[in-house]
């Protein structure tokens, strides 16, 4: 059996989980703009569940997003920081597919066949990511791709992802916005609120490194949608990511 490590920042929730020995540990934690203060932490934490070190680990797998630019380049740095210490390859997943495979493990009734599931995370400046998911075969396919953008194209993706079917059920923070709730989207079963749990990725993406999925960091690169980023000013940033003062 494979020892990796998940990481995932590209969310509200700094999430970190490790697969070793037969054994699956996991952390979340939900502090917004703290990432680059928690992800180390969190990580030696695991480690240190499972009485092993970083040169006990097979590969390492991230979030590459669609998420939170800042996020997703914080568990990107910290991965590639990894494998080149380790000399360990490395594998990018699907934030959206971390989203609805925590949904279906936390809510029973969603982890069947019939069950479709339609992510919608806010990426803010008046748009949102979407993604379809259906189950083949027990595991959560990505049927439509990652998109951004308004919450018109979303209602539309939506309608013709769940064909009139009634049990496709919403899975993400975006339907917490005011303008969501007004709309024809609010009136399908929706789950808002849902704590990413990457120890339910940790069986298929052992499974991709057995695959020979994994690879060299440059063929995983971070997946953002957006071709333009807006960059918070220095102040607004994490104190870890500034750079120090000289005395």
């Amino acid at each position: 059996m494979k020892t990796i490590l998940l990481v995932d920042a590209s969310s509200d929730c700094c999430a970190v989980a490790l697969s070793h020995g037969g054994k699956h540990y996991s952390l979340c934690q939900q502090q917004p703009r703290k990432h680059a203060q928690l992800l180390l932490p969190s990580i030696n934490h695991l480690l240190s569940q499972a009485n092993i070190s970083l040169k006990e680990l097979d590969g390492i797998g991230y979030g590459r997003g669609p998420g939170s630019f800042a996020g997703i380049r914080i568990a990107a740095s910290v991965t590639q920081g990894i494998s080149l210490a380790q000399s360990l390859p490395v594998y990018g997943f699907s934030s959206l597919l971390a989203l609805a495979k925590s949904a279906a493990k936390q809510y029973v009734q969603l982890n069947t066949d019939q069950s479709p599931l339609f992510t919608i995370v806010n990426a803010h400046m008046g748009e949102v990511f979407w993604a379809g998911f259906n189950y083949h075969s027990g595991s959560l396919r990505c049927q439509t791709g990652e998109h951004i953008g308004g919450l018109s194209e979303a209602i539309d993706a939506y309608a013709a992802f769940s064909n009139d079917n009634a049990n496709t059920v919403i899975v993400g923070d975006a339907m917490k916005l005011p303008n969501v709730q007004s709309s024809s989207l609010s009136s399908a079963p929706f789950f808002s609120d849902v704590e990413i749990d990457l120890s339910n990725l940790l069986g298929d993406v052992s499974l991709l490194h057995e695959q020979g999925q994994f690879g060299e960091f440059k063929d995983h690169q971070p997946v953002y949608l957006r071709d333009s980023v807006s960059w918070k000013k220095l102040d607004e940033q994490p104190k870890l990511l500034q750079p120090k003062k000289s005395n």
